[in-house]
Parts: structure tokens; sequence; C-alpha cells
């Protein structure tokens, strides 16, 4: 079964520094948080800049298991700032479940400005997330492209 949700407007700005990879807001209360062993590096569209560094997050609470909020960061900020569009496949490993969502945010400087996908449907067991971002600027580069594996409870 797929299951298809679009967030074009799920995006929590947070004010963290460079480098400070703490819960955002919506997620102070979250049971636990599970990251996927893997940063996605690829060109910031601005060429002279940081590069970007996408991770991959999933939230989890008791109370609602198997819906997790996957959360897709930049890692690094971005000396000037551009426009992240991020879009993830998720595949429950054990299940077969799958779906997709997809969302917009800003990566600038001195914050990283998180995306959030909230309580999607994975189910519980492994779940393989893969994240393709594509970034928005001046010069226009290739998708990002990578994937990670997160136990969902």
């Amino acid at each position: 079964m797929k299951v298809r949700t679009v967030f074009g407007a799920a995006i929590v700005a947070v004010g963290v520094s460079a480098g400070a990879f703490s819960t955002g807001v919506g997620t102070a209360g979250a049971d636990t948080v599970d990251r996927a062993d893997v940063i996605c590096w690829g060109l910031s569209p601005n060429i002279v800049d940081l590069p970007y560094a996408g991770r991959i997050a999933a939230y989890q609470w008791d109370a609602t298991p198997g819906r997790p909020t996957i959360e897709i960061t930049s890692a690094q900020p971005s000396i000037w700032g551009y426009q992240t569009n991020p879009a993830i496949r998720w595949t429950n490993l054990a299940t077969g479940e799958t779906g997709e969502a997809v969302g917009s945010g800003r990566v600038g400087l001195g914050s990283t400005n998180p995306v959030f996908f909230l309580h999607l449907p994975t189910g519980a067991g492994p779940v393989r997330v893969d994240l393709t971002t594509v970034n928005a600027g001046p010069i226009q580069v290739p998708p990002v492209r990578c994937s990670g594996v997160i136990d969902i409870r």
C-alpha cells in the first residue's frame, strides 16, 4: 500500500547555531530521537559557500507508535542563504509499506532551519528513508540524494 503525503508548509524555523543539533520547536516532548547514520553532502547553490549537509532524524512518542516525525536538517549554515526542498520516500522494511512527503525551508547564515514531516504513518520496524533534496539559489546544482535506516517503535 502506498501513502502519499504532501507537506508544502511543514517548516519549523529555529535559530540554532552552526553545528548545534539540539531538538527544535515541536520536538521537546519526544520520547526518543534517532538519527540515521548518514550525512547527505552536496554543493550549495551559491558555490562559494559551505556545502549542503543533510541529516535525517526521527522523533518518536510512546503515545503514537509507528508514526514518527521525520526531520531533515542541513548540518551546515549558508553564508548567503538559499531555498531547500527536501523530498523523502520511506519504506518499512518489515511490512513493505511505503510513502512519500515533500517540503521546503531555508538554509541561512547562523541557522539550519529544519523541515519537519509530521506523524508519518510508517509503521513500526526498520524504515529506510530515501532523501532527495533540491537546493535553489543563483546556480542550479544537482539534487542531493542519500538513504538511511531508522528503527521506528
